[in-house]
């Protein structure tokens, strides 16, 4: 399984990988969503773990992204954000944590 961590924050992406290690995984970190629309033109990740905050687009605009696409990748909302969550289960995510 690919899975995509999307998190500008340092310390929070080293936790999740962390915990992301034991399952083997392949895993690829991204701090922006500039970043992983730019990795999307070459493949897509069987799974996104998606920050709402990021520095300029945000993770919900890039979760509206991934719905419209004709096969999206599973995307569960990894935040502290807790306000965001309806707007973002419009988007059609697997889970918001």
């Amino acid at each position: 399984m690919e899975i995509w961590l999307v998190e500008d924050e340092p310390l929070a992406q080293k936790r999740l990988l962390r915990l992301l290690e034991p399952f083997g995984h392949r895993v690829s970190p991204f701090a922006s969503a500039e970043e992983v629309r730019a990795a999307a033109r070459e493949r897509l990740p069987d799974l996104v773990l998606l920050d709402i905050g990021l520095p300029g687009e945000s993770g919900l605009t890039l979760a509206q992204w991934f719905d419209a696409l004709p096969h999206p990748p599973a995307v569960i909302f990894v935040t502290a954000c807790p306000d965001h969550a309806l707007a973002a289960f419009a988007t059609h995510p697997v889970d918001y944590l």
